[in-house]
């Protein structure tokens, strides 16, 4: 994937700040492991970026969907996602999924299959307290689980099957 040190076309409003947000205090309190170097931070139209490092097109998606989310009230957003791990996995799911769908979109074969392990560890990581197993995690960011729940019912119409006789329903096992 394209690693990038600026805005890339199609992220609009989204500025890139090299210093620390205005609540990095808070926040390093609640998650002391956001002192690491990868770590950036959306606050408002704004990505925190204290370490410089570079910020790809798939991160750019994610920290957009932060950005629109936190709308007019950045400081109240951080709040509640600082205090409550609910709220905190209702926002990232979202955000980690955008990551996923443009990485769908863009990468190759190879680097779709590497992220899809990727991006779940990141959102099972302590950084966002563990909220989540990365197998489950998978499953909710790439859509497996719509996929592997697609075919879980289904309904066949039989001539042998009566709604006189027992419960109208017909189990058969794979043998």
């Amino acid at each position: 994937q394209r690693m990038i040190a600026a805005r890339p076309l199609g992220f609009k409003g989204m500025a890139i700040a090299t210093r620390r947000p205005p609540n990095f205090d808070a926040i390093v309190r609640a998650f002391p492991k956001a002192l690491g170097r990868g770590v950036i931070f959306c606050y408002g139209d704004t990505i925190f970026n204290p370490n410089n490092i570079e910020i790809s097109d798939a991160l750019f998606a994610h920290e957009t969907v932060h950005s629109q989310r936190q709308g007019d009230d950045p400081a109240g957003w951080w709040e509640r996602y600082i205090d409550d791990p609910a709220f905190r996995f209702a926002e990232e799911l979202p955000a980690h999924q955008a990551e996923w769908h443009h990485i769908e979109a863009t990468a190759s074969r190879h680097q779709r299959r590497a992220m899809a392990k990727i991006i779940p560890q990141k959102l099972a990581s302590p950084l966002y307290g563990g909220l989540i197993s990365e197998r489950r995690a998978r499953e909710l960011i790439t859509g497996a689980e719509k996929e592997k729940m697609k075919n879980a019912y289904k309904v066949y119409a039989a001539d042998f099957v009566t709604t006189t006789d027992g419960t109208g329903i017909v189990h058969t096992a794979v043998m």
